[in-house]
């Protein structure tokens, strides 16, 4: 798929909701197991939010992606694999994990799309079909 690519992604914009509002920023992330991995203080407004809805939209770069999201406990059997992979990319701000309220969140794909400039269109790559067909996405309309 797109590993290559998502492995050199430093930093994405990451949007939540919590069905009324919604919360956009930009966090520092690594690639790890297909899935993007965020650091934040679960005070933070995103992470409230993804304790009430999982749900979150990705974009950085050509890349639209819509994820499901949890939190990485620190008792996961992944979660030192994760954080050496964090602390590696992000020396001056690893030592935040340490924190009690710090957490790693992971991003999960379900329906990645990338902006196809020859063809002036959108390529899809489904990764949970039941997902998708809910969204039933405006995917490579024709324009007159």
């Amino acid at each position: 798929m797109y590993n290559l690519e998502f492995e050199k992604v430093r930093k994405l914009s990451i949007a939540t909701t919590n069905g009324i509002l919604i919360d956009n920023t930009i966090v520092n992330v690594v690639y790890y197991n297909n899935a993007f991995i965020f650091g934040a203080f679960d005070y933070t407004t995103k992470c409230k939010f993804i304790d009430v809805n999982s749900l979150a939209a990705l974009t950085f770069s050509d890349f639209q992606i819509h994820s499901l999201c949890r939190k990485l406990e620190k008792t996961d059997p992944e979660f030192n694999k994760v954080h050496e992979k964090y602390k590696d990319r992000f020396k001056s701000i690893q030592k935040l994990i340490e924190y009690p309220n710090n957490n790693y969140y992971v991003l999960k794909p379900l329906v990645i799309w990338k902006y196809n400039y020859k063809t002036n269109s959108r390529d899809t790559v489904i990764l949970n079909e039941k997902y998708y067909d809910k969204l039933n996405p405006y995917d490579n309309i024709k324009y007159k």
